[in-house]
């Protein structure tokens, strides 16, 4: 196959059709690989969609994608578009990177991201703050003393997030008081594997932001771009489904980057912080060793890291010098949840009314999954939306 100057994305969710529209638009030759013929980028003009055998998991999911990369005349860049497959590649790396160029540091820095206290340890050594927080086992939990854990509310979640994937942890749960949390644990943790309790930062969605990056290997900051959650579902502990792009302190940023450098991390990276309204501080809640949901954002605001990451990885970069947005302010909307929430929740009503399309819509608006230039994923979700209700 004379295939040039091509990237390889394993997974075609929301995540995928983000990053293969800002690599499309680049100019990138982007196929898409996963199982599920209805997932979103399959539907996309950026992305050749190619479906992956059923059946296929851990080596012989690597082995086939090694065997798909041998038909390339140069190297592809390889993205994974969730948790489960950064740690399928990263620990298949010897095998994939003869026909590949990866994405991702090392799997002992994959891992110790990954790991949400291992994280936290680390960070609070680079003085950077993080919330309380307990790792625990099964059922192995116990409070006969009480100044084990005494911060609530607060949430519990799996130490790593692919765990939610593959069927070994449950999605993150407020808990309001001890009573709740035992029960959570005992009921939810009888795997054995791992959760996280950690405390709940107070304050509103609005004080969560993300510090999002592109580090290369000789440790150069290539690209930053930064934006808040503007709404989340679940509120209190969910995915951005509104976002701003947004100009945030230049030293939380470099902070975050710094921190990065000094424990041998490249490549891309989605940083996610709250302020804490008590001391002022933004806390570190936990970083995405992958592309995020809304990177295609950073890409119209001025910061295509999709591309960047690309370019750099296949040595077309001509500087090393800090690519950052042009401007800030632009919305990214995952369409039809969000307006689900305003009409369920009465919220953010001048926001949604800020979405109708008019004069200057793709200036100010990012949507997830529609575009004027790709409609063929909209059209595609619409379609799932409707025959899912119409089972239901």
């Amino acid at each position: 196959m004379n295939k040039k100057n091509s990237a390889v994305i394993l997974g075609a969710s929301i995540t995928g059709l983000s990053l293969a529209r800002s690599l499309g638009r680049a100019g990138v030759m982007v196929f898409s690989l996963d199982f599920d013929t209805i997932d979103n980028t399959f539907w996309s003009r950026y992305g050749k969609k190619h479906v992956l055998p059923n059946g296929l998991a851990g080596e012989k999911l690597a082995q086939y994608i090694k065997d798909f990369g041998a038909g390339f005349v140069e190297k592809p860049v390889l993205y994974a578009d969730r948790d489960e497959y950064v740690f399928l590649l990263s620990k298949h790396r010897k095998l994939l990177e003869p026909f590949f160029r990866l994405c991702l540091p090392e799997h002992d820095k994959i891992e110790l991201v990954n790991n949400k206290a291992s994280l936290a340890e680390e960070a609070k050594k680079n003085g950077i703050g993080v919330p309380e927080m307990m790792v625990v086992k099964g059922g192995d939990i116990d409070f006969t003393e009480e100044s084990q854990w005494n911060f609530f509310p607060a949430v519990i979640k799996p130490l790593y997030g692919y765990m939610v994937f593959t069927g070994a942890g449950f999605k993150t749960e407020i808990i309001k008081d001890k009573k709740q949390l035992l029960q959570m644990v005992s009921k939810q943790c009888t795997s054995g594997m791992p959760h996280l309790i950690q405390e709940m930062i107070p304050g509103s969605d609005e004080n969560v932001v993300s510090v999002c990056c592109y580090i290369s290997r000789s440790c150069k900051p290539l690209g930053v771009s930064s934006f808040k959650k503007i709404c989340q579902s679940p509120e209190g502990n969910g995915i951005g489904i509104l976002v701003k792009s947004e100009f945030l302190p230049i030293s939380l940023e470099e902070r975050l980057v710094r921190f990065l450098c000094d424990i041998g991390f490249y490549g891309l990276a989605e940083a996610e912080f709250k302020l804490d309204e008590n001391d002022g501080q933004y806390k570190l809640i936990e970083i995405n060793t992958r592309p995020w949901l809304q990177i295609d954002l950073a890409a119209r605001c001025g910061c295509n890291l999709g591309y960047i990451s690309f370019a750099d990885l296949c040595g077309l970069s001509e500087t090393e010098t800090v690519k950052k947005p042009a401007n800030a302010g632009m919305y990214w909307v995952f369409e039809l949840p969000f307006i689900n929430h305003v009409i369920r929740k009465k919220k953010h009503i001048c926001h949604l009314l800020h979405m109708i399309p008019g004069p200057g819509f793709m200036k100010r608006v990012c949507p997830a999954i529609f575009a004027f230039d790709d409609p063929g994923p909209f059209i595609r979700y619409l379609r799932n939306v409707f025959f899912k209700k119409t089972e239901e």
